[in-house]
């Protein structure tokens, strides 16, 4: 499945850190595929700035997207896709899909 930088640090923070022992060890395999070697992240010059906000002091992530690239193979298995579609459904059911996860949604729902 091809992902890009933004879907991937996405459905990362989309995984819950807790629940089912057997939902955590799709959510390990997931978050080892999902994440940025060192190497990407010095390649992007991933960086984590700070913005004040009406709500208070943001976090958030920046990088180069020419340096990116377009996106990357990701291999995912069928169980790990089904559990990353039950968790969009819910998150759809309840009105949260974000921006961020328009991309990837139908990758897996």
């Amino acid at each position: 499945m091809e992902l890009s930088i933004q879907n991937r640090l996405t459905l990362v923070g989309l995984l819950p850190p807790q629940g089912k022992y057997e939902d955590l060890l799709l959510r390990k395999g997931l978050v080892e595929k999902l994440d940025l070697t060192q190497k990407e992240i010095e390649k992007i010059e991933l960086k984590t700035k700070e913005a004040q906000t009406e709500k208070g002091l943001k976090q958030f992530l920046t990088w180069d997207n020419e340096k990116a690239g377009k996106s990357k193979e990701i291999e995912i298995t069928e169980a790990e896709k089904n559990y990353v579609k039950k968790i969009l459904q819910d998150k759809n059911n309840q009105s949260e899909i974000t921006v961020e996860m328009m991309d990837f949604y139908p990758l897996f729902v």
